[in-house]
């Protein structure tokens, strides 16, 4: 069986870490707030969390779904 060297470990890592990660963070995680007025005292709070929660079950999606 072929395996994966270091340096092919090491590019993987970093492309997990410097464009799956952040992609997800800023482009696929976009909370919907459709729910909450703009004017709500807690609206940064609230879209933080749900962007969060969503982050969480977009690794939880990988994880599961790279066969």
């Amino acid at each position: 069986m072929t395996k994966l060297s270091d340096t092919q470990k090491d590019q993987i890592d970093n492309l997990i870490q410097h464009t799956i990660l952040p992609a997800l963070q800023e482009d696929v995680c976009v909370a919907n707030m459709d729910d909450v007025p703009k004017s709500d005292s807690n609206w940064e709070e609230i879209c933080e969390e749900r962007m969060n929660d969503l982050y969480v079950e977009a690794l939880k999606y990988l994880k599961n779904n790279l066969e």
